[in-house]
């Protein structure tokens, strides 16, 4: 028997998931929207997620809680970053702006 969280059923399942499930539903779509977890929080999920996004050079909307700061690095790499609370409309249309844009500007590179 191994301490090795990777050699378990469980991720193995996952990661099986995850390469027939996720990866497919990613490279077929135009651009993710990842939701960042709360601070201090690792969120295993949102990491391949983003991950895999970024390995499929996919554009990434993050949108984030009102004050939430986010890693210099995902700052960098996201096309947009939108704050504020899902519940409110001016934050709902931000989110609806960052995605025209995003998508406008994946389409400008195709051509």
């Amino acid at each position: 028997m191994t301490d090795d969280p990777y050699e378990s059923a469980a991720w193995k399942r996952y990661a099986k998931h995850a390469q027939d499930e996720l990866v497919p539903k990613l490279r077929a779509s135009a651009m993710t929207i990842s939701l960042m977890p709360s601070d201090g929080d690792f969120d295993a999920k949102f990491a391949l997620e983003l991950g895999a996004s970024i390995m499929l050079d996919k554009p990434i909307v993050i949108v984030a809680s009102p004050g939430q700061v986010l890693p210099a690095a995902l700052e960098r790499i996201a096309v947009a970053v939108v704050r504020g609370d899902l519940a409110d409309t001016t934050t709902r249309a931000n989110i609806q702006q960052a995605i025209e844009a995003a998508l406008g500007a994946a389409d400008k590179e195709k051509d």
